[in-house]
């Protein structure tokens, strides 16, 4: 729903193009002394102006190939929305064809959203990912709406690395083409003209559609998009010194009739039909005036990139002649100036970092999450990456950041929004063997203590459980002033943990008793990370564990213990999705001591299990993912509620449970196993998936007898699977020779 919104949404503003069933138009004013200008001791000023338009605007790219091949000088360049980024990007030496590699490698939905790749999310934030479908801002116990959906942080990200080389310029009149975009003051809906600045901010505001993306202050004015006011802005190039225009427009046009068919037009029709006589007077000021039909392609038709570019270039190349002639006119006015690119600055010194904005989160984290130790050679991309992993920590709404030369060095500084709105999601499941559940989360950030985060789980269903873990976030940087040589992550924290859960005891297929599991703990630990990928902890546990027969043909008797126990982990997760994967690798070793502080005749039992999968893709839509499991109890004296449950295609959150395809869920309970697996997934359209899953096992309660041939296990099965908004859809099928077929049914997040 969320992408729906933002799709449907992007660059409206920037106004949608009526006349798309029109033939491409190029329109010249016959007045030569328009034209021309009567003033024979200069050539005359050429400016291109760039329409907003959203997708329908990466038309501009293969207009403005034809003008280069046309030899047509520029002089000024300005443009609205997502005019304006193109238009920026050519102003400081990018060429058609540059700008067009540029847009046809992104990932817009990505882009356009904020959804970062899951491998820079926080370890944490990774446990959380893929439970919850609609998340809810909450201030203060209300929900309440932020002023956008989207903050723009992955858009203004890319502005800021491709227009890194323009960084120490303000005066964006001093580019190698003069440039200006336009943007609108919220509070009375004034055009404002942004010729200076810093030009990544300047045109974020310039596209800042409202209730969309976040609008943007600058000089105390909250901006949003220019196409409210002025998208196709003529005049405003025309006051910078134009004497000749050439506009690209694919602004709004009236829909009329039939074509007023659907409630999203009526929006746009109601939003932006004030803006239609100016556009009409600002094309009369244009010398030329090129009108590319997109036809059925929309503002949000991103997909649909490289057609757009090619309509842009047609449209254009159909005029080229007329084009070239005015081209080789004005040249022979006068010389024309060579506007040399600015100079490559992919490497920077920093010498130093700032943080400003912080008052909750220390500066200290956020020096150790960036992970660049000063002094550090690093180019723009690097510091992107290292932007978003502290932006995968969920502490900050927003991080900009500015790149100054000081003192023979880069200087590094961040302006930080901490996050002041906390969460509350949900999560709703179905599936065979837990059956119906709903998941509530409330994350609440800085609670109780500064650089803090507390989450709380709460399952409903058939088995209930309860999860609150609250931790404190820190970093320790060697440092001199903002100077850092050395950085550390060290983070601690509190877990309580409470479930309910009903198992089952079987002989061969049957099931024969069944008991009232309860499990709670309450634990201590502290956990480091490294480029949000690796985790270590350890952490100290008290447990009490009930077993209660509730089926109980054997007259088995109710088991109760208490344990003191000392654990440490190691995780590493750069799975690029939690379901479906197609490429990274997942690991994970467990080590527990058991001991108890109850019971003097208990054996302390040490435990060591873990796991093993990785994504590796074949081709575009098929990928392997091989997968190992293990498990390893080295006493004999391992209670009941520690030792291996094994059956079922998916466990959540029951403690030891390991999945087997073929067999019934959590059928078996042994002291050690290892298992082995292999799924083989063809996605065979967009979010559709078929996969093939086979695996084998070995099993027994002594470690002595594991490789023993009479104690394997093997099945096999097959999977329909849909990636839904709401959650993975899938239907399994799976076999095994030591059970009849089994069906298995999921619809919605695992949890």
């Amino acid at each position: 729903m969320f992408s729906a919104i933002i799709f449907f949404s992007a660059f409206t503003t920037s106004a949608q193009v009526a006349s798309n069933d029109k033939t491409p138009s190029i329109k010249n004013d016959s007045d030569t002394n328009k034209t021309f200008p009567n003033n024979q001791n200069r050539r005359p000023k050429v400016g291109i102006v760039l329409s907003g338009g959203g997708a329908k605007g990466l038309v501009h790219i293969g207009a403005l190939k034809v003008l280069e091949e046309a030899g047509m000088p520029i002089d000024f360049i300005g443009g609205t929305s997502i005019g304006s980024i193109i238009g920026g990007l050519y102003s400081i030496g990018y060429r058609s064809d540059d700008i067009k590699s540029m847009v046809l490698s992104q990932d817009w939905q990505e882009l356009l959203t904020d959804q970062f790749p899951r491998r820079f999310f926080s370890a944490e934030e990774k446990q959380k990912d893929g439970k919850y479908f609609l998340p809810y801002p909450v201030n203060n116990g209300k929900f309440q709406l932020p002023l956008g959906l989207i903050q723009g942080q992955g858009i203004e990200l890319l502005l800021t690395r491709l227009m890194g080389n323009a960084r120490d310029i303000s005066d964006f009149n001093r580019l190698p083409i003069p440039f200006f975009c336009v943007a609108t003051d919220i509070e009375n809906n004034h055009a404002v003209v942004l010729n200076s600045g810093y030009l990544p901010k300047a045109i974020r505001a310039s596209m800042a559609i409202p209730t969309v993306f976040m609008p943007v202050n600058i000089d105390g004015k909250m901006l949003v998009d220019g196409g409210l006011s002025n998208n196709f802005p003529v005049d405003e190039i025309k006051k910078m010194g134009a004497d000749i225009i050439i506009g690209v427009d694919v602004s709004f046009d009236p829909y009329r009739g039939n074509n007023l068919n659907s409630l999203d037009r009526v929006v746009e029709q109601l939003l932006f039909i004030h803006t239609v006589e100016d556009n009409l007077e600002r094309r009369k000021m244009c010398a030329i005036v090129i009108q590319p039909p997109t036809g059925e392609l929309s503002s949000m038709s991103f997909d649909r990139a490289d057609s757009l570019i090619k309509i842009g270039e047609q449209t254009a190349r159909s005029q080229f002649g007329l084009i070239k002639a005015l081209a080789d006119s004005i040249k022979a006015l006068g010389p024309i100036n060579v506007h040399t690119p600015l100079p490559e600055k992919e490497f920077m010194e920093i010498k130093g970092i700032h943080v400003i904005g912080n008052e909750k989160v220390s500066r200290d984290y956020i020096i150790a999450k960036l992970n660049i130790p000063i002094p550090a050679h690093c180019n723009m991309n690097r510091i992107n990456k290292a932007i978003i992993r502290l932006y995968g920590t969920m502490f900050f709404q927003k991080i900009d950041y500015k790149i100054t030369h000081e003192n023979n060095g880069d200087i590094l500084t961040l302006y930080v929004i901490e996050r002041s709105i906390n969460m509350f999601s949900v999560g709703i499941n179905y599936n065979s063997d837990y059956k119906a559940g709903i998941l509530f989360n409330t994350s609440i950030y800085n609670f109780m203590h500064n650089g803090s985060k507390l989450s709380i789980n709460m399952l409903l269903g058939e088995n209930p459980y309860f999860n609150a873990t609250y931790m404190l976030f820190n970093g320790w940087t060697q440092a001199n002033n903002y100077h850092c040589s050395k950085t550390w992550l060290f983070n601690y924290g509190l877990n309580l943990y409470g479930n309910n859960y009903t198992l089952f005891n079987y002989s061969g297929k049957i099931k024969i008793s069944s008991f009232d599991y309860i499990d709670l703990s309450a634990d201590l630990f502290a956990q480091t990370d490294f480029f949000n990928s690796f985790t270590w902890g350890f952490g100290i546990q008290h447990e009490y564990m009930e077993l209660k027969p509730d089926i109980n043909p054997d007259n088995l008797s109710a088991s109760y213990s208490r344990h003191f126990n000392i654990y440490s982990y190691l995780k590493f997760d750069t799975y690029n999705r939690n379901y479906f994967a197609t490429q990274g690798t997942q690991f994970e070793i467990n080590v527990r001591y058991l001991t108890s502080l109850y019971d003097k005749n208990f054996t302390p039992s040490p435990l060591v299990d873990g796991l093993w999968r990785r994504a590796v893709p074949l081709t575009k839509n098929l990928s392997v993912i091989p997968e190992t499991f293990w498990g390893t109890s080295y006493k004999d004296s391992v209670p009941e509620g520690y030792q291996y449950r094994i059956g079922g295609l998916e466990t959540y959150y029951f403690k030891n449970a390991i999945p087997f395809i073929g067999h019934k869920f959590l059928e078996y309970r042994s002291r050690n196993f290892a298992i082995a697996r292999c799924n083989v997934q063809y996605e065979i359209f967009s979010r559709n998936f078929i996969v093939l899953k086979i695996n084998g096992g070995i099993m027994d309660d002594s470690l002595n007898n594991l490789t023993k041939r009479n104690h394997t296990m093997s099945g096999y099965g097959l999977t329909y699977g849909y990636n839904s908004l709401l959650g993975p859809i899938e239907l399994t099928l799976m076999d095994s020779p030591e059970n009849n077929l089994i069906t298995y049914l999921n619809v919605g997040f695992r949890f």
